[in-house]
């Protein structure tokens, strides 16, 4: 997120520059693109939103137990991060401009008319199905994967516009019966406009060869990811095989990048202040902290449980007692719980 978001900053800043201080054939020029730059960036809001979120969630999901207090810094960005999903753009309406600009660019193709910016992938032959012994998961060739991907979906959207128009239906009835694959495939584009901002960003910025080789690395395990997850958009050209090499790379790169994840993390330059997390502390010392902030919590401000008074009228308080005498000695066998 963070390169592609660098390469798209970048260009919409160059294209509000030609705005307002361009020739007249400069701004001619950028107001030809918008089009474009507002169905890319309606893909962008939705899907860099919903995986965020659910990037979120695994990491939650990563730390167990811990990853669920408040204390941990992560489990309050679930929910708060579920609202930017939604607000400011609707995900399926937005997922729908797209696909309205991608059925535009099909007809254009179809007319023969010429096809530029992140659409150039309809141009592109389809890729024949794969040889297990001569392909490798390289950057360049996952890359075409994605390309690939966004340029078939594209492509059967368009012929299943065309199909509902040809029944009778209007424009918006017709995007309607296609709304479904428009969905998925706003999906697609945006996951390879994503991948190659990210891969042309650090080309340009990032000029340390081992810092560059981590981050090539970690877009390589996207795109992997991406491919192992969602086999079926490729059933085309995979076959066993090819994924067989895929989830084989992914084990390879989780082992590369494991020594750099530290790194990786600290990267992003946050303070302990911003992160408020026990977990995430530059010190390491998660479980002092997680202990010191349950003594902070109202429910362990007495020695006496609150709710106590309640409970203890149909608690085994002799069943507690026992196991806290067996657990404090370690004791080897634990009494039999009492049902």
């Amino acid at each position: 997120f963070l390169w592609s978001a660098r390469y798209t900053s970048e260009y919409l800043a160059r294209i509000q520059n030609t705005v307002t201080m361009g020739t007249d054939a400069e701004r001619d020029a950028a107001a030809a693109e918008m089009p474009e730059l507002h169905a890319t960036l309606s893909g962008l809001k939705v899907w860099s939103t919903l995986w965020a979120h659910n990037g979120i969630e695994d990491c939650r999901k990563a730390c167990g137990g811990q990853g669920y207090l408040r204390s941990s810094g992560i489990a309050d960005l679930s929910p708060n991060f579920a609202e930017p999903a939604t607000v400011e753009g609707e995900q399926v309406i937005m997922s729908l401009q797209v696909a309205r600009y991608l059925i535009k660019a099909v007809s254009e193709l179809s007319a023969g008319k010429p096809i530029v910016g992140s659409v150039e992938y309809l141009k592109d032959a389809p890729i024949k199905p794969l040889d297990a012994s001569a392909w490798r998961p390289d950057t360049e060739n996952l890359m075409a994967l994605m390309r690939d991907r966004a340029a078939r979906t594209a492509l059967k959207l368009g012929t299943a516009f065309q199909a509902a128009q040809a029944k009778g239906l209007g424009f918006d009835a017709a995007i309607n019966e296609v709304a479904v694959l428009g969905y998925k495939a706003a999906e697609v584009h945006s996951a390879y406009v994503f991948v190659r901002n990210n891969d042309l960003a650090l080309k340009v910025h990032v000029k340390d060869p081992n810092i560059n080789r981590a981050l090539v690395r970690l877009l390589d395990l996207v795109m992997l990811t991406q491919i192992r997850e969602h086999a079926g958009d490729w059933i085309g050209c995979l076959n066993e095989e090819i994924l067989d090499v895929v989830e084989a790379r992914v084990s390879e790169l989780l082992a590369e990048l494991r020594p750099d994840a530290v790194g990786l993390a600290d990267g992003f330059g946050c303070s302990e202040d911003e992160l408020k997390s026990t977990l995430g502390r530059h010190d390491g010392n998660v479980y002092e902290a997680i202990y010191n902030e349950a003594k902070l919590s109202p429910l362990n401000a007495t020695p006496r449980m609150v709710g106590w008074e309640h409970l203890e009228r149909v608690v085994d308080k002799d069943f507690l007692r026992e196991g806290m005498r067996t657990q404090r000695a370690g004791g080897a066998v634990a009494p039999s719980a009492k049902l």
